[in-house]
């Protein structure tokens, strides 16, 4: 009688055992479905940051000292979005199609274009508010370095978006999303 006791015991040991790792790989496999997710999207942030590539202001290119340079704000921004539409499987409201990692409204959280010329900086702000730009000059970057929302120092021509969607895993149910802020620096030169 003792012995089957004992049997029984590891038994229910075993089973809460087995039980806990389940949940655990659960929550694991959760996480990673989350990280591939926004991976996704920064990928997708990336491809569209670089499409602005075609509104570098010309002009400024071609002065006897080239500077790459988006002179034209909105029209980058408004190229952005377009692409950011094809590239995350938008409709033309910002929600997510079948195809898309985002599950309802993708909200540009915010958008800045880094112009570099020589040791000096045009900051271009995304107002959301206000849908403008808004413009800041740094003279001297030596003096006054300039960092990214994201912490890294600007040194070349460059664009920082930080995006907020919705997502769901396979844990998840219609009801309960999980929100997922996903943001990129991409330089616009080498």
């Amino acid at each position: 009688m003792k012995k089957n006791k004992g049997a029984v015991q590891i038994i229910i040991l075993s089973s809460w055992i087995l039980f806990i790792l389940i949940i655990l790989i659960m929550f694991t496999l959760e996480i990673y479905m989350i990280n591939i997710k926004a991976e996704r999207a920064q990928d997708d942030i990336v491809l569209s940051n670089l499409a602005v590539y075609k509104d570098i202001d010309l002009k400024a290119l071609g002065d006897t000292a080239p500077v790459i340079k988006i002179s034209e704000p909105m029209k980058a921004f408004q190229t952005f979005k377009t692409y950011l539409k094809k590239n995350m499987y938008l409709d033309e409201n910002m929600n997510g199609t079948d195809r898309s990692v985002a599950v309802g409204n993708v909200n540009i959280e915010s958008y800045i274009i880094y112009n570099v010329s020589g040791y000096s900086m045009q900051i271009f702000t995304y107002n959301t508010a206000a849908n403008n730009f808004d413009e800041t000059i740094v003279n001297d970057v030596r003096l006054n370095p300039v960092f990214s929302p994201s912490g890294n120092r600007v040194v070349k021509t460059s664009i920082y978006t930080k995006l907020s969607f919705n997502v769901q895993t396979f844990l998840d149910s219609d009801k309960k999303l999980r929100k997922v802020f996903v943001h990129a620096d991409t330089n616009i030169t080498n």
